[in-house]
């Protein structure tokens, strides 16, 4: 067993990339890491076609390649050591999909990126409900595996399975290819859980980072570092 742990990149933060290499991973054939770079965007086109680009770059590779799991990190997340091992256990455990938790960054809407439910409404258009809706619950099931409807994929670990049978797409301008894949591996039958043990930070900035925090009365705090 030997997973790739791909960096989504267009540039490269110095702490995602030491959290990622210094994963504790006890197999003896440890894992790969590549960074994939920025895609421009064409003609037409908005950031979210870039990005799927990217993902299905590092897709093809991924299959292309021994591995058995794909990590995704994006190059804003701060990962615990043991995103990899702990993301893995659940793949073990049947699971085609594992996310990792962390906060949304948009600024009216710091939700957690865990969805219990995300559904199409009559004109096509995706509705989704985050864990951060139900606050007894999230308190509650904290730390914990949870199964989700997707969403997000700034920590996520996928199975060999799992990409052979979706590929990464987009079905709207207005989404990137991780509310498709979600979409895509509900009607599959695909089994996807989240582990709200795995705590990951998203930077806002360089010099803010936001964080699941069930202390918090929104669910999240951000930490603000020195200059």
């Amino acid at each position: 067993m030997k997973p790739l742990i791909g960096v989504l990149a267009h540039h490269l933060n110095s702490e995602t990339v030491r959290r990622v290499y210094t994963q504790e991973w006890q197999d003896d054939d440890g894992f790969d890491v590549l960074t994939c770079w920025g895609a421009d965007m064409r003609p037409g086109e908005n950031r979210f076609h870039a990005v799927t680009r990217k993902y299905q770059a590092l897709r093809q590779i991924f299959l292309a390649g021994p591995w058995d799991r794909l990590l995704t990190v994006e190059n804003d997340m701060l990962i615990p050591p043991d995103a990899l091992a702990s993301l893995s256990r659940l793949l073990d455990d049947g699971a085609d999909v594992a996310y990792g938790l962390y906060v949304w960054r948009y600024q009216e809407q710091h939700w957690w990126n865990a969805h219990p439910q995300i559904a199409n409404d009559a004109a096509g258009v995706p509705w989704f409900w985050s864990l951060t809706q139900y606050p007894d619950d999230a308190r509650r099931l904290w730390g914990q595996p949870l199964l989700v409807a997707g969403l997000g994929f700034g920590c996520t670990l996928f199975s060999r399975a799992a990409l052979s049978t979706i590929p990464f797409r987009m079905n709207r301008n207005d989404h990137c290819c991780d509310t498709t894949f979600a979409l895509d591996a509900q009607q599959a039958g695909l089994i996807q859980v989240a582990d709200l043990g795995v705590v990951c930070g998203h930077r806002i900035d360089q010099a803010q980072t936001i964080w699941p925090d069930i202390n918090q009365p929104n669910l999240y705090r951000i930490d603000k570092e020195t200059p």
